[in-house]
C-alpha cells in the first residue's frame, strides 16, 4: 500500500517563508559588514593622514626648540641668560623629542590599523615596523 500525504499542515509553506527570511537576514548582514568595512577603511585612512601631520608638526616644534636652546646657550655665554633659562629651554627640547616619538608611534599604529582594516596586513609589515622601532 502506498501512503502519500496530501497535505502536511503548511509545513512546506512555513519552510519557504523561513528560507526567505534567512536569505533576507544574510543579505542584511552582508550589507552591514560591507558598510562597517568601508567605515573602518575610511577611519584608518584619516588616522594615517592625521598621524602623519602630527609627526610633521611635532618635528617642526622640536626643530624650533633646538633653535631656542642654541639661542639661550649663546645668551648664557654673553651673559644675558641664566643657567635656569637654559635648563628650562632644554626641558622643552626633550619634551618636543618625546612628542615626536609618540606621534611617530601613533603613525605606525595607524598604518597597521589601516592595513588590517583593508585586509592587507602581512607578517612582513609587522617585521618592517619592528625593524623601524628597533632603530
Amino acid at each position: 500500500m502506498l501512503n502519500v500525504p496530501i497535505y502536511q499542515g503548511g509545513f512546506v509553506n512555513s519552510r519557504v517563508r523561513e528560507t526567505i527570511s534567512l536569505q533576507d537576514k544574510a543579505r542584511a548582514d552582508l550589507e552591514s559588514a560591507r558598510r562597517a568595512a568601508i567605515t573602518n577603511a575610511q577611519d584608518g585612512f584619516s588616522g594615517v593622514n592625521s598621524a602623519a601631520a602630527a609627526v610633521r608638526a611635532f618635528q617642526q616644534a622640536a626643530a624650533s626648540a633646538e633653535v631656542a636652546l642654541q639661542s639661550n646657550i649663546l645668551g648664557q655665554e654673553v651673559g644675558i641668560r641664566t643657567n635656569l633659562d637654559v635648563l628650562l629651554v632644554q626641558q622643552n627640547v626633550f619634551t618636543a623629542r618625546r612628542d615626536v616619538a609618540n606621534a611617530y608611534f601613533q603613525y605606525i599604529i595607524a598604518v597597521l590599523r589601516l592595513k588590517a582594516s583593508v585586509g592587507s596586513l602581512t607578517e612582513q609589515d609587522l617585521e618592517e615596523m619592528n625593524r623601524r622601532l628597533g632603530g
